[in-house]
């Protein structure tokens, strides 16, 4: 029934019931067509859809390794005869004829519209890339053109790419590398060699009065909480590698100079041990026995840079901090007597005294007399210098209080010297003793003196009368029993090379000046000036002496009050005054 194409195909013989016997059924058989509801039709024939064209990335491109891939829309999706379901397959390889061979492949499908973009996320490396699109009946288009890809991991900061630096060599020097990922200029700007640098920071400061280091910041490396004027400013100093083998010794790469702060950052070369030379501080820092505090060590040992360091300088080296003592000069002392300042006074007391520091020590021998301190204007803070532990003595005594008595000066003895007989004296003449019975012997100079060095001996009781200025070339000691005084309109200078002067001086000015050699300052090698007795400049008075680091332990003046020259005083050094009782009649 209803053969096609004169073919006929029947089924097995099977038993109907509704029949009672066995039949068979015979059907169409469509040659090069379909059957569709029992008849013969022509067949579907399904066309391919357009290729594709790229867009991005384009051919050759640098991309990371997430890579958003784009194409334009097929133009045509060909003949579909059956499904509902587009799409575009994409394909990132290595092959460089066939991306999907070896490669992933990725699908976009959005009904019969899908989506003309892709990110993938890839390995780093050259790739290759293609599309084609598939339409409804899964019939696949021609591949588009294949177009290669730099997917770039490179990252300065990932050690995957940039390695660790190298130890760091005899020439002060390290190397490291970097990958490249597709081509050779992934590491360009990537410094692949560079020197080995430290920094060796701290903090240059006067120790005087600092008995331990004071805390330092491990950030900056410098001391912290220093007063203003302990660190030393804008200080010099030698600071050297201390290796002799090649290519040592190295010099440091910037300044060894101190801020105004007094800390210091010096860069140089790593690894190495560099060393310290403070004798540039000798002007005023004791610096011959070695610092003071050495708050560290005392060669900065700066080691080799840390393979994983990626900013230079990487070897620092904290807290290379040093005290020194502070070399004093100018500074005296009393002893056992009182003193007065019209104008203030001023001496810089040392920390680390072996005795007291005290500006009047007490006199031991008459049961530790201790004189008064006095001036005529308000006391200035820094009176008696920075050392915390400086005191006038230590009963304290002290006061602000204008002297406003007699001037016995020049001018006075003159006038009272006229009561009494005089021994006539000229410059270079010979000083010969003889009282004449009177107990005691006025030598009286009409002009300046240019060298005494008189030594009464015995009881001999002598006054000088100069009517100018006087200059003290050698010692002077007056025995108990005896006397000495000399009393000069002008300046009374005592020599360097004078170490002692006993008795009593009076001029407009006393000096004490220090040794200069060669005219350019003190040379700093002075001796103890030892002062017995009473010294009054009514103008002033100017001790200049300086010992250099000695003036660390014992000052460079010493004056001491000797009641045996007072009682010992002759008639004419006497001033009578008359005393007045009251009283009723």
């Amino acid at each position: 029934a209803g053969c096609c194409n004169e073919v006929e195909e029947c089924s097995d013989p099977y038993f109907d019931p509704w029949k009672n016997k066995y039949v068979q059924d015979c059907g169409p058989v469509c040659i090069d067509q379909r059957v569709e509801y029992g008849s013969c039709v022509s067949p579907c024939t399904s066309t391919a859809p357009s290729g594709v064209t790229l867009n991005t990335p384009g051919n050759g491109e640098v991309t990371t390794t997430s890579v958003p891939f784009s194409w334009n829309a097929t133009a045509a999706w060909g003949n579909e005869c059956t499904g509902t379901t587009r799409s575009y397959n994409l394909c990132v390889g290595t092959n460089a004829t066939n991306p999907c061979t070896g490669g992933s492949a990725y699908n976009t499908s959005d009904g019969t519209a899908p989506l003309t973009n892709y990110t993938a996320t890839v390995s780093v490396g050259t790739k290759y890339w293609n599309v084609k699109a598939t339409n409804k009946s899964g019939t696949v288009s021609p591949s588009s053109e294949i177009r290669s890809f730099c997917a770039e991991g490179f990252d300065v900061a990932n050690t995957a790419y940039v390695s660790n630096w190298s130890a760091c060599d005899a020439n002060h020097e390290h190397a490291r590398t970097c990958r490249e990922d597709c081509g050779t200029d992934d590491c360009a700007g990537i410094p692949l060699t560079e020197d080995c640098l430290g920094e060796v920071r701290g903090t240059i400061f006067n120790a005087s009065d600092y008995s331990s280091c004071p805390a330092f910041d491990p950030a900056t490396g410098y001391l912290t909480g220093l007063p203003a004027g302990i660190g030393l400013a804008n200080r010099s100093f030698g600071f050297s590698d201390q290796s002799s083998v090649a290519p040592h010794p190295w010099s440091p790469l910037s300044a060894t100079t101190t801020d105004s702060n007094g800390n210091y950052a010096i860069r140089v070369y790593a690894p190495a041990n560099y060393g310290y030379d403070f004798s540039a501080l000798s002007d005023i820092y004791e610096v011959a026995g070695g610092p003071k505090l050495t708050c560290n060590t005392s060669v900065a040992v700066v080691p080799s840079n840390p393979i994983t360091c990626l900013t230079q300088p990487c070897s620092v080296v904290n807290n290379m901090s040093f005290g020194f003592w502070r070399i004093y000069s100018g500074w005296w002392q009393a002893v056992g007597g009182s003193v007065y300042g019209d104008d203030g006074i001023r001496s810089e007391i040392p920390s680390g005294l072996p005795t007291e520091m005290s500006l009047i020590l007490p006199d031991t021998t008459i049961g530790n007399r201790v004189g008064f301190l006095a001036y005529g204007v308000p006391r200035p803070a820094d009176m008696l210098g920075s050392n915390p532990s400086a005191q006038v003595s230590y009963k304290l005594w002290e006061k602000e209080s204008k002297y406003g008595g007699q001037v016995y000066d020049w001018s006075f003895y003159d006038k009272r010297f006229n009561l009494f007989a005089k021994t006539v004296w000229t410059d270079g003449q010979a000083i010969n003793y003889d009282d004449a019975g009177a107990g005691y012997q006025i030598f009286k100079s009409a002009g300046s003196i240019t060298s005494f060095g008189f030594n009464p001996t015995g009881t001999q009781k002598t006054i000088f009368h100069v009517n100018g200025d006087i200059r003290i070339t050698g010692n002077i000691t007056v025995p108990n029993g005896a006397f000495l005084a000399v009393i000069a309109k002008g300046t009374i200078t005592f020599d360097p090379g004078v170490t002692r002067a006993d008795g009593w001086y009076v001029g407009a000015n006393i000096a004490v000046p220090c040794l200069d050699a060669d005219s350019n300052g003190c040379d700093k090698t002075d001796s103890q000036f030892l002062g017995n007795g009473s010294f009054i400049g009514w103008s002033g008075i100017a001790l200049g002496r300086n010992r250099g680091a000695l003036n660390n332990l014992a000052p460079s003046e010493k004056f001491a009050y000797r009641t045996d020259i007072y009682n010992n005083a002759p008639k004419p050094m006497k001033i009578y005054t008359r005393f007045y009782k009251p009283f009723v009649p």
